[in-house]
């Protein structure tokens, strides 16, 4: 069962002007919003707080676990990929580039011939164990905090 819980980030920082601060609380929840979503994170809302000396991020509703998605993956054409009932070094490099075994290795038929293919999970993971890089992703993105010299810092 996936759980929901409530995140709250908290940054304390030397005095920002006025300006910077409106510009926080404008852009930032869209920022935060679009690096949850990229990340595969459920969530219900964003509000952000701030003070001269603090920004607060407070997300409603987080879901415990990334939601799992599974992707195709298509590689070389069987004409490459196969010759004469065995698979070649184009197919295992596909297959060891994607970390699967040979065995995974399917044909796909589209209309652009058949091609070799793979089924690739992606997600499932505890949020907490991708926070750090989340976090870390917020503060140093290139996008207003660069301006104010907070990106050239260790986070």
């Amino acid at each position: 069962m996936n759980k929901s819980r409530t995140l709250l980030i908290e940054l304390y920082v030397e005095e920002f002007p006025v300006k910077f601060l409106l510009t926080v609380l404008d852009q930032m929840p869209e920022i935060v919003k679009n690096v949850l979503a990229e990340k595969k994170i459920n969530f219900k809302d964003v509000e952000v707080y701030v003070t001269p000396t603090r920004i607060v991020i407070y997300v409603g509703s987080v879901s415990e676990f990334t939601q799992k998605v599974e992707t195709e993956v298509i590689g070389p054409n069987i004409n490459i990929g196969i010759k004469g009932g065995e698979y070649t070094d184009a197919a295992k490099g596909f297959a060891k580039k994607n970390s699967v075994e040979i065995k995974d290795l399917y044909i796909k038929h589209t209309q652009k011939g058949d091609f070799l293919a793979i089924k690739k999970s992606f997600g499932g993971e505890q949020v907490k164990n991708v926070l750090p890089g989340i976090v870390k992703t917020l503060f140093t993105k290139k996008h207003f905090f660069k301006n104010y010299g907070l990106g050239r810092n260790k986070i």
